[in-house]
């Protein structure tokens, strides 16, 4: 920035004692009152002990003893008083005070250190310096004796910016005078530390006309940089004028990262000032900035007043609250600094308006529809794991998790108020059987507990929306209500818990009922459950920061059989706590004896850690991946990692559960051999579903988005043209999601369809098995099909000649190819040559070779720095984002 060696003179002749905020101490309570925590914050005008002369402070916050728990354990505390005492007369006389307002009475009022430590903090708005002039500083002469301080600012990442060391004898008194300036938006905290005294001097020092100021006077700017956040010109800014000014430099700031370079329309590209050479210092989401160059008459841009400068679509379009329309993003938090040619600060202020946009809302039209779509679709599937809160929003992560996946979409389907308001179709009307089930609604709806709701149910259901009427697939309860137990050396939470709690809604029970409470009840509702939700079950111990794990035991009375289970999340003070994520059942007809087996269990269920119903406490149903019969059942329930690492005096549990029988599952085969998967409807026992979208997640990143074909097209799967009206694949596929969807509709796979090829996008020479298969309907049910492996994977990982032996051949080809964009045989990261195939090669040396001990030992060469620094490069660019952001320079 050119003349900015001349700021800091400039500034410091402009801001002394005479036009700055002056805190004097007086009218501020009788003596040994401790001075308000927030004494002479944001002083804008005249008030008790502060005098605002040429020049109010209304973006510094003050607080008195930050560091009050250093004193007496409180961090709230404050150890500065407001003194009263003739033995101050030295320090209230060294420099003129105000009249009344510092010398009340004309006693001595000051602000007296009570300890050995003291701070002052001074917390800066963005785009203000904080201006730190003087300050006195006194010895009372009461008391002979000799004390030495040190004396301190220091900025946020706690450096030492300026500092003097005061020795101190009877009575003596100075005036201390850092005439710092500070950085812009900087916070600083003046520290006193007493290093000696020859006496208990505790409450003996005061300090009194404490002087500060900030530079520019954002209390009255002459201009303002104005984001419009909804509407046609939503995300654009611009610099405005209300005085006539120029300026040479310019930085707009987001901490959160809410800048959009790549709509930036900046001074340098856009040459709006055509005689000086602008060039752009900063292009990224947390800054954006340019100055004038050294090139030209060097005078800045000029606006006059009233005038203005499009800054083009400088901000994303971005909520100012979350989903629930309460709870504040915080993502509007612009920063401006803005200079004239002289290098000196303006007085120009970051200002919104515009009505906020809603969650969801990606256009900012203030609805959210059709025209949101393809905006939420351009990254559906995406995984953004490693950005910012930001970039995972607009990349389509409505639940914050930070990918865009199936609960996503439904969400944003929700938002927009169902498949019929966001695309215009005919939402199906209910099915004779549900229809004819609602005179059962009738009759059990006036005597349950959640009678009401279930009457919203009814209404629901006659207008012909599926969202809330029962559950697409059907279910039976298995058995009676079985007597619960739990292993000896486990406990309940209290004696008002247990896992007969988890039985206690006898409705569900009900024949056909189960139907209707699937997908609607939420035993945390108040309007469903109005004297209280029931089964809120909780037993074991809690470990902090391990996921802890509970069982219990189920006796049926007589031989049952199940294929699904339904369960309801429990809901603790913390809303991620006692989250479970892996159920696990034996099924024996041979009675457990209150002892917790150990041998492979019958069936294991395992919820992924973005899994949106992990976190509420809706109640829903999920596959046993077959049919499992017994009298006998243990089921043993594990936290998910995330529950365990919170500390937290909760234990696992949940409301309401129920083993079910129903149809059999939707079944993927992925074959190891070739990485092929299939999808198919055709066990025994299958039912016909309507399915509008699917993801397969793979948390180890197993899939190969290249050879990922889908449904469309296939069976009774049509094909899109782009627009959702048939089955199209989603825009962002990577290796740890794949998705396809029937955007504005649905497709009915009838029961024995299969199976239909999705290609081979199993990447069956990784050795990774955690595939995961979610499929759902237009009424936002989410289902797991069951997931099957078949055939043994060829070849040797890192076997690049593929001659069965992974040797220095193998490296050889590794290194003829590197940077290449091919994919070497064996090869278990596809795609380019990368040194990431070296480490596979390097970890795999020696395999599929008769003499393993041999080849093993032999010596590995390592890629010289040159093929490392080629590697880096390649990598880079491979890892390029699907929403990367273009740096200008």
């Amino acid at each position: 920035m050119k003349y900015r060696a001349l700021l800091l003179a400039a500034a410091l002749t402009a801001c002394s004692n005479s036009q700055a905020t002056i805190l004097g101490f007086g009218q501020l309570g009788g003596n040994n009152t401790t001075i308000p925590k927030n004494f002479g914050s944001r002083a804008t005008a005249d008030g008790n002990g502060v005098v605002v002369s040429n020049g109010s402070t209304p973006n510094i916050e003050i607080a008195w003893d930050v560091n009050g728990q250093t004193n007496n354990g409180n961090p709230a505390s404050n150890g500065w008083d407001i003194h009263t005492s003739t033995n101050f007369t030295t320090l209230e006389g060294l420099t003129a005070g105000g009249g009344a307002w510092d010398d009340e009475g004309a006693i001595p009022r000051v602000g007296q250190l009570d300890f050995g430590i003291h701070t002052i903090g001074f917390a800066v708005d963005p785009g203000a310096q904080l201006v730190l002039n003087s300050f006195d500083f006194a010895h009372t002469a009461e008391t002979a004796g000799n004390t030495a301080w040190d004396l301190k600012l220091t900025d946020s990442a706690t450096n030492t910016v300026w500092s003097q060391a005061i020795n101190f004898t009877n009575g003596m008194a100075v005036t201390v005078s850092p005439s710092f300036i500070g950085l812009e938006g900087e916070d600083y905290t003046l520290t006193f530390t007493r290093t000696s005294e020859s006496y208990a001097s505790n409450g003996r020092h005061g300090i009194d006309n404490l002087s500060f100021n900030q530079l520019p006077d954002l209390s009255n700017p002459i201009g303002s940089l104005v984001i419009n956040r909804s509407g046609t010109n939503a995300g654009t800014a611009s610099i405005q004028a209300t005085q006539a000014f120029s300026f040479s430099e310019y930085e707009i700031r987001s901490t959160v990262g809410a800048l959009n370079p790549e709509e930036w329309n900046s001074i340098t590209e856009s040459g709006a000032d055509p005689t000086d050479g602008w060039s752009i210092l900063n292009s990224t989401p947390n800054s954006l900035r340019e100055q004038d160059g050294p090139t030209g008459p060097n005078n800045g841009l000029a606006l006059t007043a009233g005038g203005q400068f499009d800054l083009g679509q400088a901000f994303s379009i971005l909520p100012t609250f979350r989903r629930d329309g309460t709870t504040p993003t915080n993502w509007e938090d612009a920063g401006f600094t803005i200079y004239d040619p002289s290098g000196s600060l303006l007085a120009v202020t970051p200002t919104y308006t515009g009505t906020p946009v809603p969650w969801g809302d990606y256009n900012g039209d203030l609805s959210i529809d059709i025209l949101d779509w393809p905006l939420f679709r351009a990254g559906y599937s995406g995984n953004y794991t490693g950005m910012s809160a930001i970039e995972a929003y607009l990349g389509g992560d409505l639940d914050g998790d930070f990918d865009s996946d199936i609960h996503d979409f439904n969400i944003f389907v929700d938002l927009a108020g169902g498949m019929g308001a966001l695309f215009g179709t005919q939402v199906p009307e209910p099915s004779s059987v549900a229809l004819i089930a609602l005179a059962g609604v009738v009759v059990w709806a006036g005597r349950r507990v959640r009678g009401a709701a279930a009457l919203a149910v009814l209404a629901t259901v006659a207008l012909g929306s599926t969202a809330e009427a029962q559950s697409q697939l059907h279910f039976t309860v298995a058995g009676s209500t079985p007597v619960t137990s739990i292993p000896a050396t486990q406990q309940n939470e209290n004696a008002n818990t247990g896992p007969e709690k988890m039985f206690d809604d006898a409705i569900v029970d009900e024949a056909g009922h189960v139907d209707y409470d699937l997908f609607f009840t939420n035993y945390t509702s108040a309007q469903q459950f109005p004297t209280g939700f029931l089964g809120q079950y909780a037993m074991g111990a809690e470990t902090p920061g391990q996921p802890d794990s509970a069982v219990v035991f189920m006796d049926y009375g007589s031989p049952i059989s199940a294929n699904w289970f339904a369960y309801s999340q429990r809901t603790g003070n913390n809303p991620v706590a006692d989250k479970v994520g892996k159920f696990e059942f034996w099924f024996s007809n041979t009675d457990f004896a209150g002892t917790a087996p150990t041998t492979t269990p019958d069936a294991v269920f395992q919820l992924q850690p973005g899994d949106n119903r992990i976190n509420d406490s809706l109640f829903r149903p999920y596959t046993l991946s077959g049919d499992h019969s017994g009298r006998y059942v243990a089921m043993r329930i594990t936290e998910t990692a995330a529950s365990g690492a919170l500390n937290t005096t909760s234990r696992i549990g949940g409301h309401e559960f129920r083993l079910l029988q129903g149809p059999s599952d939707v079944v993927l085969t992925v074959d190891r051999s070739n990485g092929a998967m299939t999808l198919r409807n055709n066990l025994s026992g299958a039912a016909n579903i309507d399915m509008n979208s699917y993801t397969i997640e793979s948390v180890g990143g197993a899939l190969n988005t290249s050879a990922f074909n889908g449904l469309r097209g296939d069976a009774m799967f049509s094909l899109g043209n782009g627009s959702g009206n048939g089955w199209e694949l989603a825009d962002n596929l990577n290796p740890n999601r794949l998705a396809e969807a029937y955007f504005t509709s649905e497709t009915t796979l009838n029961a024995g369809t299969g199976p239909i090829s999705l290609g081979n996008a199993y990447n069956n020479l990784s050795g990774i098995e955690d595939l995961v298969f979610l499929w759902s309907n237009t009424a936002g049910e989410v289902y797991n099909a069951r997931v099957e492996y078949i055939g043994t994977a060829p070849g040797q990982i890192g076997d690049y000649n593929d001659d069965g032996i992974v040797n220095l051949a193998d490296y050889t080809v590794w290194r003829d190819n590197l940077g290449a964009s091919i994919t070497l045989p064996n090869d278990s990261t596809p795609g380019t040559v990368t040194a990431a195939d070296y480490t596979v090669w390097k970890s795999n040396f020696g395999a599929g070779s008769p003499l393993v001990g041999a080849v093993a030992s032999a010596t590995v060469p390592e890629p010289s720095s040159l093929l490392v620094a080629i590697s880096a490069i390649v990598g880079l660019i491979a890892g390029v984002r699907h929403r990367s952001k273009i740096t200008k320079a």
